[in-house]
């Protein structure tokens, strides 16, 4: 979100509509202390209170379409599932609003 940040604000000040992002996400069970490079860009790592700052701090952007990418492997993506499900969103309904 903070490499966003200031690409999101010229979005809206030229008069841009939804802004849509892409991200990859992945639960674990220790807050990373930096994000962990992929091919595809940036995967942010970590457990449910830090997958729910990510996700606000998007929100909080402007971000009206976010794109989840839950893990890399039928492990993580499942075990990431399973956590946005029982522990990220119900957290998050409660931070966005």
């Amino acid at each position: 979100p903070d490499e966003l940040a200031p690409v999101a604000t010229e979005w809206f000040d030229r008069g841009g509509g939804t802004l849509g992002v892409r991200v990859y996400l992945e639960f674990a069970d220790e807050r990373p202390t930096t994000q962990t490079a992929t091919a595809v860009g940036e995967r942010l790592v970590g457990p449910a209170d830090y997958l729910v700052e990510v996700i606000a701090a998007y929100a909080e952007l402007g971000v009206a379409d976010l794109s989840i990418v839950p893990g890399q492997d039928d492990h993580t993506v499942l075990r990431t599932i399973d956590a946005l499900a029982v522990d990220v969103l119900p957290q998050l309904a409660a931070v966005i609003e």
